[in-house]
């Protein structure tokens, strides 16, 4: 519909990096989540990791989906 179906939010708390991110299509949706410098990223609400690049990570959003991301530098 011309517009990202993907937002983000990234907040900053306790010396922590939270991003929020939410898939607002009626479909699985894959992208590429910008966070440059994240040495860890852990998505504690679903107990897995991702291993990120020098410029983010990318992952999949099912319909609507939800995840939170807590990342370190």
């Amino acid at each position: 519909l011309g517009f990202p179906s993907v937002s983000v939010l990234r907040k900053e708390h306790d010396g922590k990096t939270w991003v929020l991110a939410v898939n607002s299509a009626n479909a699985e949706v894959s992208a590429r989540i910008l966070v440059a410098g994240a040495k860890k990223v852990a998505l504690p609400f679903e107990n897995r990791k991702i291993t990120p690049d020098e410029n983010g990570f990318k992952d999949t959003f099912a319909p609507y989906g939800v995840h939170v991301y807590e990342t370190s530098r």
